[in-house]
């Protein structure tokens, strides 16, 4: 499900929308940038500090938010809401991280995360390839919604699930 739902926005979807709003390529890469900061310091800053049930929720809810919110802005709030995606993501890496090594065993480790990574891989390269017709179709709202809906299946069932 979490591959799924990152192909809407991942590959050419983010510097293809901020370039739709008007931003050059210098202005991209900053945007694009700042979020890879933000997502660095903010794994780094909430690692260990919350446990990953309660961290999966958070950042399950706040990246709906902003992929939802994301569908219907434009111009100057596009761009900080696609920076402040980063502080989503460096919580979600935080909880896949916890997910993983609660969900593999130490004598095949290496197989168990390649097995996971090929699904949530696979799922994303679905995704990506879907959300340039909807994007031609229904525009960037689609797939930034269809992202945030799909993600919710993801992190309720993880929340639900998990059991610290």
């Amino acid at each position: 499900m979490m591959g799924l739902s990152f192909g809407f926005w991942s590959g050419f979807v983010f510097p293809l929308f901020l370039s739709e709003n008007g931003f050059d390529s210098e202005a991209i890469g900053l945007i694009l940038g700042s979020q890879v900061l933000l997502a660095g310091v903010f794994s780094y800053l909430f690692a260990r500090r919350f446990e990953i049930r309660k961290l999966i929720l958070i950042s399950g809810l706040l990246y709906t938010v902003v992929l939802v919110s994301l569908g219907f802005s434009s111009s100057l709030v596009a761009a900080i809401l696609v920076a402040t995606y980063g502080i989503v993501d460096g919580l979600l890496s935080i909880g896949q991280e916890g997910i993983l090594s609660k969900i593999t065993s130490k004598e095949s480790y290496g197989i168990d995360i390649g097995l996971l990574m090929m699904g949530l891989h696979g799922g994303r390269a679905v995704s990506l390839a879907m959300s340039g017709l909807l994007i031609s179709m229904w525009g960037f709202a689609a797939p930034f919604l269809i992202s945030g809906f799909i993600f919710t299946f993801f992190y309720a069932g993880c929340y639900i699930i998990l059991k610290e």
